[in-house]
């Protein structure tokens, strides 16, 4: 598998406003977080 342009976001903060921004113009994206405890609190791993 070919992996494409990545962004890493550091919280859900960052990647609203990598979104926000480049929603329209960026057709794929793969996203890189850190798993935490605290994500899986606040669901953003399911």
């Amino acid at each position: 598998m070919k992996v494409g342009k990545t962004f890493y976001a550091r919280n859900r903060r960052e990647w609203r406003a990598w979104l926000a921004r480049h929603h329209k113009t960026v057709r794929e994206i793969w996203l890189i977080y850190k798993m935490t405890a605290r994500n899986r609190r606040f669901g953003m791993v399911q």
